[in-house]
């Protein structure tokens, strides 16, 4: 899966990184700027290159190299100065296959493309199940977009995530034909991060709804999320600073709030408290559940039996943190629950941010 990190993290705490000489791709005021801001902290920049150069050339004093040139060259990060996503992807695109490091500004692309070899092995001894999803997904964009995603893991074609990026609708707020809201919404804001979602959720609902609930067991972020609803006006919010699990227990905890990107990790440094959705409501109702909780997503689902069942509520589960959410996740809601109907959109331009929706 492409990995996605702050950049200043990256440069300063990645000696792999730090030991490779950059090369800023781009011949433009952003990529003076850029390279000024690196030369500051000590970043090897030896050169710049972009798509139209065609002979050995200078540039802010140092050599502007051809691409073909850059191919050549061992030990080498480069890191993209427009701020443009489509020229940005239309980089990528031309250097995805080189198995170097690629940056740019706030994320860094790789070295973490998917092995193709190893998920053709998986999707193959998976095909059942993933056959079985694309006849149960509810409509023909979703049949696509599982599709394309399928595909990507096996080709890393971003091309595939392209064509089925969703714009200009919300994420976990989709239309009202796969979620419709009421005015009578209990929602569970599992992976809450800094409470933007819950935000989004009472715009959602025109400020009509009986109850959040925002879990989020980040120290930090858990702080965040509480005062900036509070400051934002929201009302009838209880933040649980605990983690969406399949049992209440501790666990250790990987922090990463300043890329967030916090995960439930067996080598984590710090230790948070999970409980089960059924318990955090004391089997109460739900009538939404949003999960973005970093992979910890199906044992969430686990935790959440009584209320699924009991109040079938919407759900917007996150299908991207494990390479085979994308199927196991859709299959077990199925297998679960089939009265629901599914549905999957993807939100970005490359692998992140897939959600799988299920409604009555």
């Amino acid at each position: 899966m492409i990995k996605l990190y702050n950049y200043i993290n990256v440069l300063q705490n990645d000696s792999i990184l730090l030991n490779k000489n950059i090369i800023i791709w781009g011949k433009s005021v952003s990529a003076l700027n850029l390279y000024v801001e690196l030369k500051s902290k000590n970043v090897n920049v030896i050169g710049f290159t972009d798509s139209f150069t065609d002979q050995m050339n200078k540039f802010a004093d140092l050599p502007l190299y051809p691409f073909r040139e850059i191919q050549k060259m061992k030990d080498i990060a480069i890191y993209i100065a427009t701020s443009n996503f489509k020229y940005r992807v239309e980089i990528l695109e031309q250097i995805q296959n080189m198995g170097i490091p690629v940056l740019c500004k706030g994320t860094v692309y790789g070295p973490g493309l998917y092995d193709t070899e190893k998920m053709n092995k998986k999707i193959e001894n998976e095909r059942d199940k993933i056959e079985q999803i694309k006849d149960i997904l509810s409509d023909e964009k979703s049949r696509k977009t599982f599709d394309n995603l399928v595909k990507y893991r096996v080709t890393n074609d971003f091309g595939l995530i392209r064509e089925i990026f969703e714009e200009g609708h919300k994420q976990y707020f989709p239309p009202a034909d796969i979620l419709n809201p009421s005015t009578e919404e209990i929602f569970v804001d599992g992976g809450a991060y800094n409470g933007v979602t819950s935000l989004e959720f009472s715009k959602w609902v025109r400020g009509k709804y009986k109850k959040i609930y925002m879990m989020e067991p980040d120290e930090l972020m858990g702080s965040v999320a509480g005062e900036f609803i509070a400051l934002m006006g929201i009302k009838n919010v209880e933040t649980i600073r605990k983690g969406a699990y399949s049992e209440s227990t501790i666990l250790n905890f990987r922090n990463l709030a300043d890329s967030a990107s916090s995960c439930i990790d067996k080598n984590g440094e710090s230790q948070i408290e999970t409980i089960t959705i059924d318990e955090m409501l004391n089997c109460g109702p739900a009538t939404y559940i949003k999960m973005d909780i970093e992979g910890a997503e199906l044992p969430a689902l686990i935790g959440a039996e009584h209320t699924i069942k009991h109040y079938r509520p919407k759900l917007a589960i996150s299908i991207y943190h494990k390479e085979d959410d994308l199927w196991n996740i859709p299959y077990y809601i199925h297998q679960k629950y089939p009265w629901y109907k599914l549905y999957i959109r993807h939100y970005t331009n490359i692998t992140t941010e897939t959600v799988l929706y299920a409604s009555i």
